[in-house]
């Protein structure tokens, strides 16, 4: 396999029709700047993107998944967007710096929608929902393909996360377009890439990044992790 890609957390290779991703065991914060190392990390990611891709696809969306061996992921090859994809359903992170009249952790009256171009040196800004069709990287079927689908997927995790007993504050997606058009769901679902709270308390990077050790975080994303195959296996037996 030729490698393509390496990330603070993932490992991309090519596999001729397909590619792989190799999770690693590692939790990354503030720009890399604090670092550990903790066995059994990547194959958690691993085990949360099979299982969270595999139930959108339950619900119609289309995604990269193909299958799981321990912490790598074989996905179909799709040539991925220069773009990240938020939806917000409580105030935390940026928003609060961009809307200070919302109370940290206040629940939205709509989901917010948020455009990213992704840019690790430019941190990832902000864009117009309109940036991407005027810079030329999607048509507007696409946008709009784009944006139906993320609220979509924000309404079926939504309820998944609920019946487990947690909220879904945020999450982060990111899409590709394969050989014959298709735009689908790519890279990673896992607790690096959405908040889930419980009680209060983070499931998610967020308690790294408050100052807890990686291994007491990744307990956190098995405990999450438990409850979502839970209520999967009940919906698969109902």
């Amino acid at each position: 396999m030729r490698l393509l890609y390496e990330g603070k957390t993932k490992k991309v290779y090519d596999y001729g029709d397909e590619v792989v991703l190799e999770f690693k065991d590692t939790f990354t914060a503030f720009d890399g700047k604090k670092v550990e190392e903790v066995p059994g990390k990547g194959e958690v990611n691993a085990k949360f993107t099979e299982l969270l891709m595999k139930y959108l696809e339950s619900k119609g969306i289309r995604t990269h998944f193909i299958a799981r061996e321990g912490n790598k992921v074989r996905a179909r090859k799709a040539e991925p967007l220069p773009l990240e994809f938020i939806v917000r359903n409580y105030a935390y992170g940026s928003l609060l710096k961009r809307l200070p009249i919302l109370q940290k952790g206040q629940k939205l009256a709509t989901p917010v929608f948020e455009v990213h171009y992704k840019s690790d040196e430019l941190h990832d800004p902000l864009l117009a929902n309109d940036d991407p069709v005027a810079a030329g990287l999607l048509n507007p079927e696409q946008a709009e393909e784009i944006r139906d689908t993320t609220l979509k997927i924000n309404e079926a995790l939504k309820e998944l996360f609920k019946k487990a007993g947690f909220d879904l504050i945020d999450f982060k997606v990111e899409y590709g377009i394969t050989g014959d058009g298709q735009i689908i769901l790519i890279d990673e679902l896992s607790p690096d890439a959405f908040r889930a709270h419980k009680g209060g308390e983070s499931y998610d990077k967020d308690l790294f990044r408050k100052g807890a050790s990686g291994g007491e975080t990744l307990k956190r994303y098995l405990e999450l992790l438990g409850e979502l195959e839970r209520v999967i296996q009940d919906e698969l037996q109902g």
